[in-house]
């Protein structure tokens, strides 16, 4: 490895160095000024309009200023930062793009941690209701399999619609929002909802039709991780092989995308895929399952080195990758310093006929990539679900533009639109006096598939399989079976 320079490595230093503010306030019921609001608000309105990528996807500009107007003229009275919060996170909403976040800011959220003010049960949402998976305690005060009917006073559906409005997906994907709140319900009704010491919960147990009704209290967010089912303990076992001989078909599942997830924890990707077609081919496999629920994106060189070994001609990943511009006015609310505006532009070359900068080399997406050896030339069976996101979606929709003749889509909707994503890099944006930090993508990404008549949905699955709580706590792949159902009466 070459050692930098010492003028390199200042540059770097600066480059990298972050303008973002800690907050220092211990009172987060602090009342903030009109026109403190008022300048998060503007500082806000304007990085998304100057920054955003794709802010206008989904959304006419003249559409997005009425809102943001509107929105302005409601500032009128002071608000704590939760309350400004809650009233802005519709914005950024709107955008309609899954890889936009808004958070609150660290001091709010590490005296929240501390606070025992978390909904103390893991849900599983079905068909918009909602259903108990276990209890974050050691202590089972309502059983699992019970439908829970509502929580202090509002129903699931008023809380799902609450909670809807207040986070991200690509465009109109709802699949996206519902395995969010599997994910993270705990924490976004903190957020979305209220903060509380307890919770008067009513339900339904299992097996039964009597509503019941059950006080319980919140618990504190140290003790509700212990018992959290996690993303990351998927990732341990990032990469899957086998082979099923009843019917004769091979399972492949791959949960993540992501480099450096997948050689900490299995190894050779390329290695991997090569092998496993390998196998394939040589024991003359007919039907292949490519599961990739739960992935949520990565590497585009790892996701297209899998579309090249059965996708049967030539295909490229992207018609476009782009910026509205290179440089910011706003670096000082970010986590980039003074050199940020050089260094980026010098990745960007302007487009005469948009007015936009594509994006120099493209690093392989625009590239004609030919299909390779050894090609599976069977049937492919690919399981999806809302959690199939980013770099995934992207995977799942040029296999689904380029081989659907040999395709079969099993499970619910992808979570990340068909024709494309913003993504790519972030600008972590920190509000100057709420401290709320807001994640902008940086790239906008057109993918180079067509003919989808859904232009602000993900990929739909041709045979949509949605699993009943009962199979849940089963711990019965509903999905997987019916997949292998079908294989084998196909091969009948």
């Amino acid at each position: 490895m070459k050692k930098l320079t010492p003028y390199v490595a200042a540059i770097l230093l600066i480059y990298c160095s972050s303008n973002e503010k800690i907050s220092v306030t211990s009172d987060i019921n602090k009342k903030f000024k009109i026109e403190d609001l008022k300048e998060d608000y503007t500082v806000l309105q304007s990085a998304l309009e100057e920054a955003h990528p794709g802010i206008y996807r989904y959304i006419t500009k003249e559409k997005f200023d009425a809102l943001f107007d509107s929105l302005n003229s409601e500032i009128r009275s002071e608000r704590t930062e939760i309350e400004f919060f809650r009233f802005i996170s519709p914005i950024i909403a709107q955008i309609r793009c899954g890889h936009t976040s808004i958070s609150l800011s660290h001091n709010y959220r590490n005296y929240m941690t501390k606070q025992n003010k978390y909904f103390p049960l893991e849900l599983k949402f079905i068909s918009n209701k909602a259903y108990v998976l276990k209890s974050f305690s050691s202590n089972e005060i309502i059983p699992s399999g019970s439908e829970i009917i509502s929580i202090n006073q509002k129903t699931i559906s008023e809380i799902i619609e609450m909670i809807f409005k207040m986070i991200s997906s690509d465009g109109n994907i709802q699949t996206a929002k519902y395995r969010r709140l599997d994910e993270e319900f705990s924490e976004l009704y903190c957020q979305c909802i209220s903060p509380t010491d307890s919770f008067e919960i009513k339900y339904i147990p299992f097996g039964n039709n009597i509503v019941k009704d059950e006080v319980i209290p919140a618990k504190p967010w140290e003790e509700i991780k212990k018992y959290k089912s996690s993303y990351m303990a998927r990732q341990k076992e990032p990469l899957k092989f086998e082979i099923m001989d009843n019917p004769v078909v091979a399972v492949m599942t791959i949960v993540t995308f992501i480099p450096r997830i997948i050689k900490n924890n299995y190894g050779d990707f390329y290695g991997f895929i090569d092998s496993t077609f390998t196998l394939l081919k040589e024991k003359n496999i007919k039907n292949l399952i490519i599961d990739v629920r739960g992935n949520n994106g990565g590497d585009v060189h790892y996701f297209s080195t899998v579309l090249s070994k059965f996708i049967d001609k030539p295909y490229r990943i992207a018609e476009r990758i782009d910026v509205p511009t290179p440089k910011y006015s706003f670096l000082k609310y970010t986590q980039h310093g003074f050199f940020f505006n050089f260094v980026n532009s010098l990745s960007y070359v302007k487009n005469e006929k948009t007015g936009r900068f594509d994006l120099k080399g493209k690093s392989g997406w625009h590239q004609l990539i030919n299909p390779q050896e050894p090609h599976f030339q069977g049937k492919i069976y690919m399981l999806i679900d809302g959690w199939s996101f980013s770099a995934a979606s992207d995977f799942c929709a040029i296999a689904h533009s380029n081989a659907h003749d040999k395709i079969t889509f099993i499970g619910e909707e992808t979570g990340g639109a068909y024709y494309g994503n913003n993504s790519g890099d972030w600008i972590k944006l920190t509000l100057p006096n709420t401290q709320i930090q807001v994640n902008i993508p940086m790239r906008y990404y057109l993918l180079a598939v067509f003919d989808y008549p859904y232009y602000d949905r993900g990929v739909i699955p041709d045979l949509e399989v949605i699993p009943d709580i009962e199979d849940i706590l089963n711990n019965k792949d509903t999905q997987l079976e019916f997949a292998l159902n079908i294989i084998k009466q196909r091969n009948k």
